[in-house]
């Protein structure tokens, strides 16, 4: 069947195969996207029963429309053979991570609130799933549950189907009454989820039996395996909710999915008070220019006032941080992070988050609808200097949730919060919005709007400034005007631009051609659209950060986001996209003026925030870094990336108790975090603790298969170790588009070369050098590049080539003098009177960095 194209659809081959289905990836032609098509197996085609159920599964999973659950897309019928289209998942099962080791708690509890969440919509449609176990949940590769395989699900009203006289469902995960035949509901659900949860956190199923009988009668009459057997040191709250899952009588357990939501959620905020304290202290911490504003005195505080410090970074839409083999290797995710420049510090009282608007509208596809709302709502109220604007990725985690108004506060640090819902049918919209106080719980606005579709942007525009006026809040005439301007006058352009947008952030490659396909056809309909120039921006440039395409995407990034700019010199997210492409090319320069532009028409732009904080440390003005990314974690206190960089910036300035304390606050924020491990390699390295190196790789590995990051340090390793083959395997499995392979290729080259195997060696490092010269030449000032023209230099024992590119790489920023020292390449230097004075330059520009750091906090 692979190659053949069955409808519209392209079989490019099998993913699996199980009692109910045969499934296979495809391509829809068509639609241009890749699908999962589940056929039933030759073998029981004939068979009703067996029909029937594939239809009902189809059926019932096609009312689910919900982020942890697998999308139907379509039920289709070629050749007599029935099949289902559906989304497909690029990740692995909820079973095979598991058979690694078992989860952590906070990430266990995080994922069993995604599978709670997809379980409550499945209810609340009258579905059963009565086949939840952990080989039918899968983790995308965003970290994401989907809960795969309604087709054992029981709909009300529907004919009671069986297999035989067998029992539907996975006998391990069964709950008593799914066994002995009796009636199965949503509590039968819960009991299945109560022994998925065991199992993540222990790795082992809660009833256990050498054969079907004995798992039987373990499940029907004895008592679970105790948690704080396995977890000795497990809370009381979390062996409260699993045993109560798993109480034998349905009517002792919990009585809906809600509930068990509503418990989680509350023990994840309180696994999350260990760094509270943390917390509040970065909360509180005074902003970069409030510090600078009160010490002007002394004339490395004006230099900071005035930007004059020195400024660099470059990234990969992949997120931060990584450093060099030999020097730190940092890929920043510009378009994750941007600018911040703001005057003065927000008021305590003038600090406001969008919720996730609730989609009230018949057709429940018309999330995007709602959720675009909700962004450009938070884009024009950022726009407003007065006010502190929470992040919209720190509020997308509380779509659809219980938890109350002041915990969502209290979280998120801010003193009122805007909710509502929307409700689209036709050309037609109805936006409820009330603004409420967090402390006392009332609304301090509230409005209704009836209008035509085309009345949307007078809607925003509205409601943003009411919500000034309550806060009061002042809005300058350049605010007022940014407001009020209207981003298009054709409202199906507008659609095809939030569509476009919701793709653009699902972060793969088959979205981010349909993003851009969706942002041609809003500039079909309006050809002076800027925001859909910007889409185009944010997707070429996307293509190079994240999905390792030809650097000539950049260009075509420069061009879209140049023309949103043409049109509409007051868009800050045209700049920012621009920004993220010159970063690409090396253009640190540029790209910190053009953040700073997006930033000073957008003060609280996140993703600014945190790139101006990238941005000074690639320019080896750690200081100044610090500052900017814990502003970043003010604006977004629910993302561990702020904290993952804070940790960096500490452990380059070798103030490893403080990168502990941040790098730790990420992990509990967001387990699994590559940018995480990425940095405790830094750190680690530095340290010479190369046992814990090799820890952190496999730890990074495990989360992110075939990450280069991992994969070079684990060569660096190697090669310290003597073990040349291991080497040369790992360095050859790093993504040859990537990056990375062009620094694992001069190691290489390297071990080639004390190998003798010199034809190798000198293809090697020549193709090398001459795609950093590329780089070089095409106006890159990322230290990055000369960094590694230094090793390569080394490595061909050009000693005073070398030096020059060593000295250039310090100019551009280069800092971490310790990974320098470490470096197995570099040990043939080390004994050098210009190496010895090129370390202590850079060890001087350190102690500088720590001096003004201290200054700031003084």
């Amino acid at each position: 069947m692979i190659g053949e194209t069955i409808l519209h659809y392209k079989i490019i081959e099998k993913l699996g195969e199980g009692g109910m289905g045969v499934v296979y990836k495809a391509e829809d032609i068509k639609l241009k996207r890749i699908v999962a098509l589940k056929f039933l197996p030759p073998h029981i085609t004939s068979s009703k029963e067996d029909l029937a159920r594939f239809n009902q599964e189809a059926q019932a999973a096609a009312i689910l429309n919900h982020p942890n659950i697998c999308t139907v897309y379509a039920i289709e019928e070629s050749d007599n053979q029935q099949f289902i289209s559906m989304e497909y998942i690029d990740g692995t099962t909820l079973s095979r991570k598991i058979s690694a080791s078992p989860l952590k708690i906070n990430e266990a509890v995080s994922y069993a609130i995604q599978i709670g969440e997809a379980l409550q919509e499945a209810h609340s449609n009258g579905i059963v799933h009565r086949d939840i176990k952990t080989e039918n949940i899968m983790v995308n590769s965003k970290n994401q549950i989907k809960v795969m395989d309604f087709g054992l699900a029981k709909l009300k009203g529907s004919i009671k189907i069986t297999k035989g006289s067998s029992t539907v469902g996975t006998l391990a995960y069964m709950a008593p009454e799914q066994i002995q035949g009796g009636e199965v509901d949503a509590r039968s659900d819960i009991f299945s989820f109560g022994v998925v949860l065991f199992e993540m956190l222990t790795g082992i199923l809660p009833f256990k039996g050498e054969h079907d009988a004995s798992i039987m009668y373990s499940i029907i009459n004895e008592e679970p395996d105790s948690l704080q057997k396995y977890l000795p040191d497990v809370s009381s709250d979390l062996m409260h909710i699993i045993n109560r899952a798993l109480e034998k009588d349905p009517e002792d357990r919990y009585q809906s999915m809600k509930d068990i939501v509503i418990e989680l959620r509350r023990l994840q905020r309180h696994t999350g008070d260990v760094s509270r304290k943390i917390l509040k202290e970065i909360q509180t911490t005074p902003s970069v220019n409030e510090k600078v504003q009160t010490e002007s005195s002394v004339k490395q505080k004006e230099e900071i006032k005035n930007d004059k410090i020195k400024s660099s970074p470059k990234s990969k839409n992949k997120l931060i941080l990584i450093s060099s083999t030999v020097g730190v290797i940092i890929i920043l995710i510009i378009g994750y992070f941007l600018l911040f420049n703001k005057s003065s510090a927000p008021a305590v009282g003038k600090s406001i988050a969008v919720l996730p608007f609730k989609n009230m509208s018949p057709d429940k596809s018309d999330d995007y609808f709602s959720d675009g709302i909700t962004e450009d709502l938070t884009a024009e109220l950022s726009q407003i200097g007065e006010l502190k604007v929470i992040a919209r990725n720190a509020v997308m985690k509380y779509k659809n949730s219980d938890a109350s108004i002041k915990d969502i506060g209290t979280q998120l640090g801010v003193s009122s919060l805007l909710e509502g819902s929307i409700q689209k049918e036709g050309n037609e919209v109805r936006i409820v919005a009330q603004l409420v106080d967090v402390n006392t719980g009332e609304y301090i606005w509230a409005g209704t709007y009836d209008k035509e579709l085309t009345q949307i942007f007078a809607i925003q525009s509205d409601v943003s400034k009411q919500i000034a006026s309550a806060l009061k809040a002042k809005l300058t005439p350049a605010e007022k005007s940014r407001i009020e301007k209207k981003p298009t006058n054709n409202i199906t352009a507008y659609q095809y631009y939030l569509k476009g947008r919701e793709y653009y952030y699902r972060y793969t490659m088959n979205d981010n051609e349909n993003a851009i396909k969706l942002f041609k056809e809003a500039l079909k309909l309006d050809p002076k659209y800027a925001l859909a120039y910007t889409g185009l921006g944010d997707c070429y440039g996307q293509r190079v950060l994240r999905f390792g395409f030809n650097e000539k995407w950049n260009d075509s990034s420069i061009a879209a986001s140049n023309k949103a700019i043409s049109l509409d010199p007051n868009l800050a997210e045209g700049y920012k996209a621009l920004a993220v492409a010159q970063t690409n090319k090396g253009w640190i320069k540029q790209a910190l003026e053009t953040n700073k532009k997006a930033v000073k028409l957008n003060p609280n732009y996140w993703p600014a925030v945190g790139n101006v904080g990238i941005m000074y440390f690639y320019l080896g003005e750690l200081a100044n870094a610090i500052m900017w990314d814990k502003k970043a974690c003010k604006l977004d206190p629910q993302s561990g990336m702020g904290y993952a960089v804070t940790g960096l910036d500490y452990a380059v300035l070798t103030d490893y108790s403080n990168a502990e304390k941040y790098l730790k606050i990420a992990l509990n924020i967001q387990p699994d975090l590559n940018q995480v491990y990425w940095n405790y390699i830094v750190m680690h390295f530095d340290q010479g603790n190369y046992k814990q190196v090799m820890n952190d790789c496999e730890k990074l590995l495990a989360i992110t298969p075939n990450d280069e990051y991992a994969l070079l340090y684990l060569g660096i390793i190697q090669i310290k170790l003597g073990n040349f083959d291991k080497a040369v395997k790992t360095f050859q499995s790093i993504p040859a588009n990537d990056q990375f392979s062009t620094y694992g290729n001069i190691y290489l080259a390297y071990i080639f070369k004390r190998m003798g195997h010199n034809d190798d060696f000198n293809k090697l490092i020549r193709k090398s050098k001459e795609k950093l010269h590329e780089r070089i030449s095409g106006g890159s000032e990322l230290y990055l590049d000369a960094l590694y023209m230094f090793v390569g230099e080394v490595v061909e024992g050009n000693n005073i080539e070398a030096f020059k590119w060593l000295n250039k790489a310090v100019e551009f920023g280069f800092r971490d003098y310790n990974e320098l020292l470490n470096d197995p390449v570099t040990k043939s230097v080390k004994s050098n009177s210009k190496f010895i004075s090129i370390i202590r330059t850079i060890k001087d520009k350190v102690k500088e960095q720590q001096d003004i750091l201290a200054s700031m906090k003084n």
